[in-house]
């Protein structure tokens, strides 16, 4: 993430994409704020003022963080069956199916 200078009209959109992802990562609009160098009511305005782009980063990068933790889910789930008991294999397997078969519906 690249730090933006206070001066929310140098790139408002790059600032909103910013502010979108640390927001889907559970960062308070504060601690966003801080992070992006930018005052936190300006930033809260300039969401509302671009309320569908905001939203539409938002919603994005809440998708890929959500990708993301499907994906090490299955890393985990795939490490587990590699594991020498047969408890840990057989509740791994027994997941990975059931996941597997949600996925084809």
């Amino acid at each position: 993430m690249t730090p933006h200078a206070p001066n929310v009209d140098a790139d408002p959109f790059a600032l909103l994409r910013d502010a979108a992802e640390l927001r889907a990562a559970g960062r308070p609009w504060d601690g966003t704020a801080a992070e992006l160098d930018a005052d936190e009511r300006e930033l809260k305005q300039l969401a509302r003022e671009n309320r569908r782009f905001y939203r539409r980063s938002l919603k994005e990068a809440r998708d890929e963080l959500v990708e993301d933790a499907f994906a090490e889910a299955v890393f985990s789930l795939r490490k587990q069956l590699r594991s020498l008991e047969g408890r840990t294999v057989g509740r791994a397997s027994e997941a990975l199916v059931k996941l597997w078969g949600n996925m084809l519906r």
